[in-house]
């Protein structure tokens, strides 16, 4: 975990680094495994996944154990995204982009070395790409990112 600022408050930032390991297993993480990922307690981390799972941020399999998602992180990150006034403002362009070339057009917010997208305009009976909104890709290696190095 990285060290903690003197004006934050550090339950916040434990239970917000709990839920930035569980981005990185689609299997889901046991109590056990989160502690010793994360060097804490496990009655700490008992304590913080079953909050976040009474709150609907977190789920627990009961076959596994292991904590995933809940479907409350999606409705907030949906409301995160749609806030964006810059997807409105831009969608015209982005559609007539997408007309113009018959591709796939997606808009991203570059954001610590990753693209985020945040609008996507594909083409009716054209091949789906892999992509939504909200995915996070390395800027390296996309099409946004190439562009954005152009721009700067």
């Amino acid at each position: 975990m990285t060290a903690s600022r003197a004006d934050s408050v550090p339950s916040v930032e434990r239970a917000l680094t709990v839920l930035e390991l569980l981005t990185q297993s689609k299997k889901g993480f046991s109590i056990s495994e989160v502690s010793r990922h994360l060097a804490l307690p496990k009655s700490s981390i008992h304590l913080i996944l079953t909050t976040l799972e009474r709150r609907g941020y977190l789920r627990r399999n009961s076959q596994t154990r292991k904590y995933h998602f809940g479907l409350k992180l999606v409705s907030l990150s949906r409301t995160a995204i749609e806030s964006l006034e810059l997807r409105e403002e831009a969608k015209p362009f982005l559609e007539a982009l997408m007309r113009k070339t018959e591709l796939t057009v997606h808009m991203a917010i570059l954001e610590r070395n990753e693209a985020v997208i945040i609008e996507k305009i594909q083409p009716l009976g054209m091949i789906q790409l892999a992509t939504w909104i909200g995915r996070r890709m390395d800027v390296n290696c996309t099409g946004v990112g190439q562009s954005a190095d152009r721009v700067s």
